[in-house]
């Protein structure tokens, strides 16, 4: 005796007790008689479907599928598809009938079913109503069509798709007759909804084990996942088995010899969703990675994921990137995982915008790189490094009149001789860094004068920034180089200074300066 939910028993004693037939029909029973849990359970009645929603109420049903006869029952927090008893018409699209027409008998809609594993029910008293050879097929593990295979696969192409799902969830052969058929009908695949085609492909590729089934139906796989062709699919086959049982991994392996792009294509054609398209790039774009050392784990794990990571480093022959992954365990995966945030680099003066997001991923790479670890002490003073190259700078060329002529203010950079500069404060305005830098490098008070402003760029490590120059004007002070900022300063003739400026950027300013300061003078 078959076990059989209460919510089902309620709607099946409802159905009966009001004079007809209900009988569960389809998976349910075949997955009973297997030992598996059913994951729906479907109900055929004698009842129209008018019936139905008049003895369960408006408020009980919905209308999933009236023009074939299938209505949807609530019955105690379940849901169950009530379909009518019916034999259909022609298929003039190789998918649906154009028309049914509801019947009486049980043994003519068992009839009209896909395959005799699909095919049986329960009558009133619990018994399996087996008139196709269900039953016997279970035994022998084998998917067999209800009646003669080719008319069932013009009638629905689709069904050449179920059959392969089917037996590859169940394990099961095909039998010859009905993969005869399969082969000699593919070709109405094409006639089929691509989201359809999608759905039975995923659910095929993601079975324990469709690889000998894909190498034999490679030319279905090929009218249904065009442009791959049967070779490489069956070449491809001999692997699936060997990885991971997940859809979108399984078909980057059927796509290993296409490029990513042709992958997204095929995905495209297939209608499939944006996730499952994500995926399969990721992975065909990783199958030819085989990382060595944790900084070439990190961009793998950013495309895919540490989920999908993991089973990709799954497939034979990729025991040392399983290794690394076990050794990064508790890395940060993204910038979202470190112990700083952008908020934190925008305290130290970084500029908002694209240097906030290039400072955390060089300091991601550092983590990765074991040269920091992800601690916020650490990271901070990484991070104020980092910054110290990338941040514009702002300083002054300061004048100062003597009875000798103008005089320029100079300090010793490591380099040579140049100008106050260096990074703003956050919220700090331009001209009140400037004057900022020149006294915290040099002691002396200057007035700037915003209306000269002069960029270059300065490179350092392969960085870029820029630096801007005002003109600044003497009021107070003597230089004197401050500890950690400048190893000497001090004035020089204004006339020759320019040959003591170490970068031609700078040196090219400082000219301009000092024309705007003789046109300016005070």
């Amino acid at each position: 005796m078959i076990p059989i939910p209460p919510e089902i028993r309620a709607i099946l004693g409802a159905l009966r007790g009001a004079g007809h037939e209900a009988c569960p029909v389809g998976g349910c029973v075949r997955d009973s008689l297997l030992g598996l849990a059913p994951g729906d359970w479907d109900v055929c009645t004698s009842a129209l479907p008018s019936e139905v929603i008049a003895l369960f109420g408006e408020e009980n049903t919905l209308p999933t599928g009236l023009k074939h006869g299938t209505v949807t029952v609530r019955s105690g927090g379940a849901r169950a598809e009530v379909t009518t008893y019916r034999t259909d018409g022609a298929y003039g699209d190789h998918r649906r009938p154009d028309k049914v027409r509801f019947v009486s008998s049980l043994g003519e809609d068992l009839a009209r079913r896909d395959f005799t594993v699909n095919a049986m029910a329960l009558d009133a008293e619990g018994r399996v109503v087996d008139l196709f050879g269900g039953r016997k097929d279970l035994e022998a593990k084998c998917i067999r069509c209800v009646g003669d295979p080719e008319t069932r696969f013009r009638e629905d192409a689709l069904r050449i798709l179920r059959a392969l799902r089917f037996a590859a969830r169940l394990g099961f052969g095909v039998e010859p007759a009905t993969a005869s058929a399969m082969l000699f009908c593919r070709g109405l695949l094409s006639a089929v909804s691509r989201e359809r085609v999608c759905a039975e492909l995923k659910g095929f590729l993601s079975a324990p084990a469709p690889g000998a089934l894909a190498a034999a139906f490679a030319p279905v796989l090929e009218a249904a996942m065009p442009p791959l062709t049967a070779p490489e699919i069956a070449d491809a086959a001999a692997g699936l088995d060997a990885a991971a049982p997940d859809a979108a991994l399984r078909l980057a392996l059927l796509c290993e010899k296409r490029s990513s792009t042709e992958a997204a294509d095929l995905l495209d054609g297939l209608k499939a969703d944006n996730e499952m398209k994500r995926r399969v790039r990721a992975f065909r774009e990783s199958l030819d990675v085989r990382p060595e050392r944790r900084a070439e784990l990190l961009p793998l794990l950013k495309r895919l994921g540490q989920a999908d990571a993991a089973l990709l480093a799954s497939l034979p022959g990729r025991e040392g990137m399983a290794r690394l992954l076990a050794e990064t365990a508790g890395l940060p995966a993204s910038v979202r995982e470190l112990a700083v945030t952008g908020e934190d680099l925008l305290e130290l003066g970084a500029a908002p915008g694209p240097m906030v997001g290039q400072a955390l991923e060089d300091l991601l790479a550092m983590v990765w790189e074991g040269a920091a670890d992800n601690a916020r002490s650490s990271l901070l003073f990484h991070a104020e490094r980092l910054l110290r190259y990338r941040i514009d700078s702002y300083g002054a060329v300061v004048f100062r009149e003597t009875e000798a002529g103008p005089e320029v203010l100079m300090i010793l950079h490591r380099k040579g001789w140049g100008f106050p500069k260096g990074h703003p404060l956050r919220g700090e305005e331009e001209t009140a860094c400037a004057a900022r830098e020149i006294r915290e490098e040099t002691g002396v008070e200057a007035e700037i004068d915003p209306r000269f402003r002069r960029e270059t760029v300065s490179e350092r490590r392969g960085d870029r920034r820029r630096v801007i120059f005002f003109l600044g004007r003497y009021r107070a002070g003597e230089p004197l180089p401050q500890p950690g900022e400048a190893r000497a300063a001090a004035w020089f003739p204004a006339e020759t200074a320019a040959a003591l400026v170490y970068y031609p950027g700078d040196r090219e300013i400082y000219l301009d300066a000092l024309e705007y300061c003789r046109k300016t003078k005070q």
